[in-house]
């Protein structure tokens, strides 16, 4: 279950005041639907990390599964990610570590991804 919160009123909708764009009918701002775990307090923490430039959403959290070019033929699976020293870094299961600014170079989030960066195919 989830419900709809307008990030600009800051207030909890009833769904029937969302129109079908996605929009609050109240100051026509973009809402959110949000999962019922998430508080309203932790949903005001998070706009308002974002707004400081806090927050940054991650590309990969532990359980996916990322690939290397140079070894195909083996997976890795992330265990975790860490800040050290404002760098964030992902540790996987073989004791990899990789930065946020190596996804997409180094390390991919797909098999396809990681072939095209070798070229696979072509």
């Amino acid at each position: 279950m989830s419900y709809w919160y307008c990030p600009n009123c800051k207030i909890e909708l009833d769904g029937c005041r969302v129109t079908y764009e996605e929009k609050c009918e109240y100051c026509g701002s973009d809402v959110l639907s949000v999962p019922e775990t998430i508080l309203q307090e932790e949903l005001d923490e998070l706009i308002k990390a974002k707004a400081d430039g806090r927050l940054k959403i991650l590309p990969a959290k532990p359980g996916d599964i990322i690939y290397r070019p140079e070894a195909l033929q083996y997976c890795w699976v992330v265990i975790r990610a860490e800040i050290y020293e404002d760098e964030i870094l992902f540790i996987d299961d073989s004791d990899n570590i990789f930065s946020f600014d190596d996804i997409g170079k180094t390390v991919f989030l797909t098999r396809e991804a990681a072939e095209k960066a070798l070229g696979v195919g072509e």
